[in-house]
Order: structure tokens, then C-alpha cells, then sequence
């Protein structure tokens, strides 16, 4: 599945097959060794599939804001003096965020997405000190 998606990114690395024409696009490069069961809908690989469907460029603009988020997570846990675990615990689910759904569509699914942006955007809000926030 994976070097199906590389096929594709390679096919079209600027601006890719178009937001949300994977399941449409990826019958084109469907391997037999898949077999004809079963509709392909994701990549299994958020950033695979970000690459195939917007463009190296697009993806590659995604995940470096995402790193820089996982940034902020990290040094807003190492700098705060109170509620420091706040953080922590969003740097935590980031990282397993991201991880995960490097090998996987987890980000996708709501129920998983929804819990992913409240804890991470919890950690975020408190990543800054409360000495640097304006009053």
C-alpha cells in the first residue's frame, strides 16, 4: 500500500491528485496483489496520503507546522513554573498523534480527532508562561 501511495506521489509531486480524490485515483494504481475486495478510502498514512492529495509542497508546509506546534509543547514544558504537566501531557498526545498516524488514518477518524485537537490545544494555551501573557 505504501509504495502504491509513493507511485502516486512520484506521478504528481507538486500539486498532487486533488484534496479528497484519493479513493477516486488510487483504482488507477490499485496492485493486484491487493485483490478486488474491498474499496481503498485512505492511505493508512495521513502524511502519504497529504502528499498524494495536495502536492509535496502542501504536505511538507503541514507537517513542519505540526513539528512546530510539537515545538512550542516541549519548550512551554520545560519554561513553565506552575500547571507544568498541562504541557506535558499535550506534548505526550502530539507526539503519539503524530506517530500513529504516520502508520495509520487515526487523525481521521472524529472520534479520535476531536479528543487529539482538545488535549493538544490545552497544552498549547499553556505552553506560554503566565509572565509573558499579556494582562
Amino acid at each position: 500500500m505504501y509504495r502504491t501511495v509513493l507511485t502516486m506521489i512520484q506521478e504528481h509531486p507538486l500539486l498532487g491528485i486533488g484534496y479528497g480524490n484519493f479513493e477516486s485515483a488510487f483504482p488507477a494504481y490499485r496492485p493486484d496483489s491487493l485483490g478486488s475486495l474491498g474499496v481503498w478510502d485512505r492511505a493508512h498514512s495521513t502524511p502519504l496520503e497529504l502528499a498524494a492529495e495536495l502536492g509535496l509542497p502542501a504536505a511538507c508546509l503541514i507537517i513542519v507546522t505540526c513539528l512546530w506546534y510539537l515545538y512550542h509543547l516541549l519548550n512551554g514544558s520545560l519554561h513553565r513554573r506552575r500547571d507544568r504537566y498541562i504541557p506535558i501531557i499535550g506534548a505526550s498526545v502530539a507526539t503519539l498523534g503524530f506517530l500513529h498516524t504516520s502508520i495509520d488514518f487515526s487523525l481521521q477518524i472524529p472520534g479520535f480527532g476531536v479528543f487529539f485537537a482538545a488535549i493538544t490545544g490545552c497544552g498549547l494555551a499553556q505552553s506560554r508562561p503566565s509572565s509573558e501573557q499579556k494582562k
